[in-house]
């Protein structure tokens, strides 16, 4: 398998598109598909910057923290807002899938899902990401995001840049925004709100905007010339996005230890281990669950798949994307490859600034806060 990609699950994708190209002389000879192909390809051989950082920070065995309390606490934020912009995908491709008919790739599909979202019988995923999140801060009394304060601190950093002006200083202001304001928050306490106001006042709004982004390009598909009025759910380029989408996300997300290529997930499972002598001995399998749920290789195997189960939801959206695409024009091919190339540039751009602002907290530790949130 060809080494030069992020992992071996994204060269399957990637090469087995390469090759259903190759297959159709209508489309190897298209210049558009091609050149789409090329900048998706060239997205799928770069590794996120946070992996590079978070190896380097760790290659030296000291007896010095290789990060500072506000690094952690940025990268806590850059996790929780990267995964969030995740754990919807899989469901809003099941229940497309269904809405066409297509009830038995749903049905793979909502298997996985299970595994994302959990269960009356299992945590989900998002839990053990802040479950996690929560020793940490309990033991390194760094401030922990909940569910609720995240979203807290979206919309006060989305006001903000709506009007310009530092506004929401106060748990006051915030009650009375969201008293005034339609907007869903999970169920919050005044806790949650100072913890709000405090990641809100330490970091890039860029971070939180992420799956806004992405919404925003899948939506713009709408306007191409010849599409519908209102979006059709039969639409070949919107459904080929959503599923070649998918494909990209659990390919990207599969962590192969024995090579060392490995995922955001992965990078921060070595920030654990980093960190499991600062925990107590009785929240290490807590501080571990959410990296373990991910590379889980007994889940996997024992339900036919090869490895870990993230190497199998990778291998199932694969094999689901690769199959439509076989049946789509040039032309539509062509699209469904760039928006794709443009998501996937989309999360390494947030990698790489979420790493800029730790190197700016590295080369000094006592910056303004205002300044780590400049670019």
């Amino acid at each position: 398998m060809d080494k030069s990609y992020l992992n071996g699950a994204t060269a399957q994708l990637a090469q087995g598109i390469r090759a259903l190209i190759d297959l159709r002389p209508d489309l190897s000879s298209d210049v558009a598909l091609n050149e789409s192909f090329t900048r998706f390809d060239e997205t799928c051989r770069i590794t996120p910057a946070i992996v590079g950082y978070v190896a380097n920070k760790l290659q030296h065995e000291t007896n010095t923290p290789a990060f500072t309390d506000r690094q952690l606490a940025l990268l806590m934020l850059a996790v929780i807002a990267r995964s969030s912009s995740t754990y919807g995908t899989i469901p809003n491709v099941v229940a497309h899938l269904a809405l066409i008919e297509e009830h038995q790739d749903a049905a793979i599909l909502n298997e996985n899902a299970k595994n994302e979202t959990g269960d009356r019988a299992h945590a989900p995923h998002p839990t053990l990401l802040y479950d996690r999140f929560a020793v940490i801060g309990e033991a390194l009394a760094i401030p922990a995001l909940t569910p609720a304060s995240y979203h807290v601190m979206r919309q006060i950093l989305i006001e903000r840049e709506r009007i310009g002006q530092p506004v929401l200083q106060t748990a006051e202001a915030v009650e009375d925004y969201f008293a005034v304001n339609d907007l869903h928050v999970p169920a919050y306490t005044e806790a949650d709100i100072r913890v709000a106001l405090h990641y809100a006042g330490r970091c890039d709004p860029a971070i939180t905007h992420l799956h806004s982004r992405i919404v925003a390009i899948e939506s713009r598909m709408n306007d191409r010339f010849g599409a519908a009025a209102t979006r059709n759910p039969d639409d070949k380029a919107w459904l080929g996005v959503r599923r070649l989408e998918l494909a990209m996300r659990e390919a990207s997300s599969v962590d192969e230890h024995d090579t060392g290529r490995l995922s955001n997930i992965g990078a921060w499972g070595q920030i654990i281990e980093h960190l499991i002598p600062q925990l107590p001995l009785c929240r290490h399998v807590r501080a571990r669950a959410w990296t373990e749920a991910h590379n889980d290789e007994a889940a996997g195997q024992a339900v036919g798949w090869e490895g870990a189960a993230e190497e199998g939801h990778a291998e199932d959206a694969r094999t689901q994307a690769v199959t439509m695409l076989r049946t789509l024009k040039p032309t539509t091919f062509a699209m469904v490859l760039a928006e794709v190339a443009e998501f996937n540039a989309l999360r390494l751009g947030f990698w790489d600034r979420v790493v800029r602002d730790l190197q700016r907290l590295e080369q000094n530790p006592r910056i303004p806060e205002a300044a780590v949130a400049a670019e």
